[in-house]
């Protein structure tokens, strides 16, 4: 009877100590298994607890989206080593996308000045032009040269706002025709189809210019030797 008893007493001991980060992972987590598995976990620090229920859901989640989710045999502890060294991986994504964004933005705001620097748009008028079949959007203005070359084409955009700073429209345009000297300034007309249906266009007839503001943003200058001023990416493009 006590050569029986000491190999219980052995194997109750063992069994009490086992480390719960040598516990397999079940392959499916349906509610029984979770609910011995977080049984069999429950001696766990609660970083580590943390760490394996965010290993368990971004498995499961794999799943759904078609992954395999976690692999056959995986224990507890290389659950909680993956969570982690995919928290650093993360961690080193999302901070090269923030870099990587203050570099765009540093690069557009330098040329944002350069452009601004060599030409201005005024936008002295608007008007609505009615046809029998189609009417139109035009808007009067005037482009300065400041920079100290000719301009021989301009792209961009003008956006108008509302006096909450809410935007009513965007309005691009592009003139390769253009020939403004350098300190010269030309008055010009860019034309659009106006859509009766859409209301940023009703809104835009309906609102006169003192009560809007806009801004010019442009996206590309030509100019007459052949060289031009580009805009890096637009903030749409960061991530």
């Amino acid at each position: 009877m006590k050569k029986l008893f000491l190999p219980i007493l052995l194997s109750v001991f063992i069994i009490g100590c086992s480390n719960p980060k040598d516990e397999v992972l079940p392959p499916n987590l349906n509610e029984a298994d979770m609910k011995v598995l977080a049984e069999k976990v429950k001696s766990l620090n609660e970083e580590d607890k943390v760490l394996l229920t965010q290993y368990l859901m971004r498995s499961e989640m794999s799943k759904a989206f078609g992954g395999t989710g976690a692999s056959t045999g995986t224990t507890v502890g290389e659950a909680i080593e993956n969570q982690k060294q995919w928290a650093v991986e993360q961690k080193a994504e999302e901070q090269a996308k923030t870099e990587r964004a203050a570099k765009l933005k540093a690069e557009k705001d330098a040329k944002t000045a350069e452009f601004e620097k060599a030409v201005s748009v005024t936008v002295f008028d608007k008007n609505l032009v009615k046809g029998d079949w189609q009417s139109f959007i035009t808007l009067d203005v005037d482009i300065k040269n400041n920079s100290t070359k000719k301009i021989a084409g301009l792209k961009g955009v003008v956006r108008f706002f509302d006096k909450f700073g809410d935007l009513i429209v965007s309005f691009h345009f592009g003139d390769d025709t253009l020939n403004i000297p350098a300190g010269d300034s030309l008055k010009s007309t860019f034309t659009w189809d106006y859509n009766q249906f859409m209301d940023e266009h009703s809104k835009f007839i309906n609102t006169s210019l003192e009560g809007m503001t806009y801004k010019f943003e442009p996206e590309q200058i030509l100019f007459e030797d052949g060289t031009k001023l580009d805009m890096p990416a637009s903030n749409e493009d960061y991530f």
